[in-house]
């Protein structure tokens, strides 16, 4: 994680949302982007996540 840079991160994370990815590899780059001082373009990702990854469990259940 760390060859990517900050720019590269942001893009990554924000392609990730967009593609509707994984919801743990979309958690991954948040947590970098946070670890980073990194602000996304929407600081409410983190509750969508989380619902992403009840829903996801729900639905392999």
């Amino acid at each position: 994680m760390k060859l990517l840079s900050d720019e590269k991160l942001l893009k990554t994370y924000a392609l990730s949302l967009k593609l509707k990815l994984d919801p743990d590899f979309i958690q991954l780059l948040l947590e970098e982007c946070i670890n980073r001082g990194l602000k996304t373009k929407d600081e409410d990702c983190k509750n969508e996540i989380k619902e992403s990854n009840i829903l996801y469990s729900i639905e392999c259940a």
